[in-house]
């Protein structure tokens, strides 16, 4: 007995007929999510970051923080997590894992910028500053 991909039962005359099952757009998806993964993690590593406060008798009345390197790798992570979700339309064998790829990276993008802009900054931990590090992982 023959069997198509699919599992089901093919006649010998038609079995050379059917068309292999191919994951011809896996590479492309692949690429841009580890591409976008990359970029979006540089952020955890480098930032150069600006903040200010201003107080009226002791109550915050404006804080603004801004770290251009998350929002940059952000936007770029983002972008490459799109181009995955859209690669991943062609995907035949993996399609679920390059759906999952790409929308973690998009995901991992937009809360890039969202950090870079300061959604999950606290007024309390700012002053009027600019910083730029760099994190390694030894710790003294």
């Amino acid at each position: 007995m023959l069997y198509a991909p699919d599992g089901s039962i093919v006649c010998p005359t038609h079995f050379a007929a059917l068309e292999p099952v191919t994951d011809s757009g896996g590479s492309s998806w692949r690429m841009a999510a580890i591409a976008g993964a990359i970029v979006g993690a540089i952020p955890f590593l480098i930032h150069a970051s600006t903040s200010s406060v201003s107080t009226f008798n002791g109550e915050v009345t404006s804080f603004i923080y801004r770290d251009w390197v998350a929002v940059i790798a952000g936007f770029i992570a983002a972008t490459l997590g799109l181009l995955a979700l859209v690669a991943a339309r062609g995907a035949k064998r993996q399609r679920a894992l390059a759906f999952a790829a790409g929308a973690a990276v998009l995901v991992l993008g937009v809360a890039q910028v969202a950090r870079g802009f300061g959604v999950f900054a606290s007024p309390s931990d700012a002053d009027n500053r600019s910083s730029f590090s760099i994190s390694t992982g030894a710790s003294s």
